[in-house]
């Protein structure tokens, strides 16, 4: 039996799931997310490929990880070239949803197995 129960796998669920994993607070055998589509963050990435988004609103520092420059620190690593823009570093659609890919599978990989 699960200790903790996360329903939706969205950009929030997913937030909270490796949040909860990566600092520890819960292990990743007492946790499952409940999401009715088969791939964490679908919807997202479905509606923002329909709106054609190539830069999310939101400043870099709002992302997956707990740790606040993780994704520009992901951005470095990865050598993407030009991929904030503007005064708050707004993140290109690509390597934020990378950035959450990346979180996503540290949470399966964890797990041994879906967690959806």
């Amino acid at each position: 039996m699960y200790k903790w129960l996360i329903i939706g796998g969205g950009i929030q669920g997913s937030t909270l799931a490796v949040y909860l994993v990566k600092s520890g607070k819960v292990s990743i055998q007492d946790l499952a997310v409940i999401d009715p589509h088969e791939q964490p963050l679908e919807c997202w990435k479905r509606n923002t490929a329909r709106i054609r988004m190539n830069d999310l609103r939101s400043p870099s520092v709002h992302h997956m990880d707990t740790e606040p420059f993780s994704l520009q620190t992901y951005a470095d690593k990865s050598q993407w070239p030009e991929v904030f823009f503007g005064r708050y570093k707004r993140p290109s659609l690509s390597l934020f949803n990378q950035h959450c890919e990346t979180w996503m599978r540290y949470i399966l990989i964890r797990r041994g197995r879906q967690a959806w």
